[in-house]
């Protein structure tokens, strides 16, 4: 939740363990409260923002507040919970697919479509080539 404009997957796993049913109780139920917890949040720094500006000096109070403010600029988006069954294939595809779909999603993902500098290709090659090395230790 610091982290400006941040994207959240929420996965759901063993769903073999659990009916339909239930699966999409459970899934409702996460949500709500992910959901109140967001808010919940949002309520609280509202809260401190205010009693600093309400404080009798609150020029001694600027770093905090400037502090505050920034935190509640930072927005969380949070997806559509995503419910596996660990133990089928099938679900560990469709769990890559879904997360390939939402990063590809230039509004989710504005960078995406950003150049990434040359140098940035030189290092992966380079990572690649230690890796295929026998020079390198078992353990990485």
């Amino acid at each position: 939740m610091r982290v400006p404009n941040s994207v959240v997957l929420p996965v759901g796993t063993h769903v073999d363990c659990c009916r339909e049913d239930e699966v999409e109780e459970k899934r409702c139920d996460i949500m709500a409260k992910m959901a109140a917890m967001l808010a919940e949040r949002k309520s609280n720094l509202a809260h401190f923002i205010h009693n600093l500006e309400g404080s009798e000096e609150p020029e001694f109070y600027m770093d905090q507040w400037e502090r505050l403010k920034e935190m509640e600029s930072c927005m969380l988006t949070i997806l559509n919970l995503v419910a596996v069954n660990c133990t089928d294939h099938h679900d560990i595809k469709k769990l890559e697919a879904v997360i390939l779909e939402h990063v590809k999603n230039e509004e989710l993902f504005p960078e995406v479509v950003r150049v990434l500098p040359p140098i940035y290709r030189q290092v992966e090659a380079a990572i690649v080539g230690m890796a295929g090395s026998e020079e390198l230790s078992e353990h990485g």
